[in-house]
């Protein structure tokens, strides 16, 4: 299977990095001038040459227990209907973990939930 199907997308894992999400992730988003890869960590370890940047590129599975974190975070909150539209506007977007990566930055944007 194609590693770049199973992991969210090279400018979600950009935004997750500025807003602080762990970048310590299975797959990564390996880019070098204007190459941009999906590399595993054995690969990491074995082409790594010096000059590349790395980006956490998270699959639905890794994405779970900051689904869970945000879960409890926020039990009890009231939540705001800018956050169904939201919801309605990713729904269908291409894939759960991009699905879940977009949801955790929203909440993590609008202070929801911190990290």
């Amino acid at each position: 299977m194609n590693p770049n199907k199973l992991v969210v997308a090279f400018g979600v894992a950009k935004k997750m990095a500025k807003l602080g999400f762990p970048q310590e992730t299975y797959f990564v988003w390996m880019t070098k001038r204007n190459e941009k890869e999906v590399w595993d960590r054995t690969m990491r370890s074995d082409y790594e040459t010096g000059g590349e940047t790395f980006l956490a590129a998270y699959t639905a599975t890794e994405l779970g227990p900051l689904m869970r974190k945000a879960e409890i975070q926020m039990r009890g909150k009231v939540m705001k209907d800018k956050m169904v539209e939201h919801l309605v506007k990713i729904a269908g977007f291409e894939d759960e973990a991009n699905n879940r990566a977009k949801l955790l930055i929203y909440l993590v944007e609008n202070k929801y939930i911190c990290l």
